[in-house]
């Protein structure tokens, strides 16, 4: 006797497990927009890491309120390890379609469960607060695509919105 599906339905998984893929498809009261373009295969462009590290993007603000420009650190982009290891973002990159690029620098790291967040405008970085230091916004309003490349140049993350 043959079971049609052995395989229909997945082990249960704890709160802590679903809360971060959940996010990925939920637009939170910020407007910011986090459906994950990523390929669903545990490949690279779905945050996966050569280790246990896994980064993900845990929210995502593009449109500043009021004016974009007047208010640039309301535009931001936060990334959190949901993996079990330490990253290590040193000299990782975060690119817009036009080609605008951050570097992280020496000495990021991200602990398991960490998040930091990355600041369009201006400020003093702390070790969960970025700031890039435009004077012009960095995310389209309507659509732009996020590349989140590690030291060796791989791409670790990509995001399009809308």
């Amino acid at each position: 006797l043959q079971r049609p599906s052995p395989d229909a339905f997945n082990e249960a998984r704890s709160m802590e497990q679903v809360l971060p893929i959940a996010k990925q498809f939920v637009a939170g009261a910020d407007g910011g927009n986090t459906d994950d373009t990523g390929s669903g295969d545990g490949g690279a462009d779905d945050g996966e890491t050569d280790g246990s590290g896994n980064l993900s993007i845990a929210a995502l603000q593009a449109d500043a309120g009021g004016n974009d420009i007047a208010n640039l650190t309301d535009e931001f982009v936060t990334y959190g390890n949901t993996g079990d290891a330490s990253l290590d973002l040193s000299g990782w990159t975060v690119t817009d379609s036009s080609g605008t690029t951050y570097t992280f620098s020496d000495g990021t790291t991200l602990a398991p469960g960490e998040e930091i967040t990355l600041y369009t405008g201006s400020g003093t970085d702390t070790d969960t607060e970025r700031y890039w230091g435009q004077a012009n916004e960095v995310w389209e309003n309507g659509a732009d695509t996020m590349t989140v490349r590690d030291a060796s140049d791989e791409i670790v993350l990509q995001r399009s919105y809308p």
